[in-house]
């Protein structure tokens, strides 16, 4: 069995949810831009757009983006460039998103 971690991430896949999330952002004004993608499989994106020093940021990332790109095979971890949230609140966003 090959870990997760050592399965190349498709990048149409990716972009393809790159895609999907930024159609939703478009709404508000904003969009996200992969910035980096690691052989780990962690994605990193940057918020662009009216999404940038936006307050609710964390929400959109952890309810929207998160779910998103984490069904690209491949992907093991989703991080954000510009923003930092506390632990608390980042395990609650985790315990909220795996009830769907």
């Amino acid at each position: 069995m090959i870990a997760a971690a050592q399965i190349p991430i498709d990048a149409d896949q990716l972009q393809a949810a790159v895609d999907d999330v930024n159609r939703l952002m478009r709404f508000h004004g904003g969009a996200i831009d992969v910035v980096d993608v690691n052989s780990s499989g962690a994605v990193e994106v940057r918020f662009g757009g009216m999404c940038q020093g936006c307050q609710i940021r964390p929400v959109t990332f952890y309810a929207t983006i998160v779910p998103r790109l984490e069904r690209v095979d491949g992907v093991t971890e989703v991080r954000a460039r510009g923003f930092r949230i506390a632990e608390e609140n980042r395990e609650w966003f985790a315990s909220i998103n795996h009830l769907s």
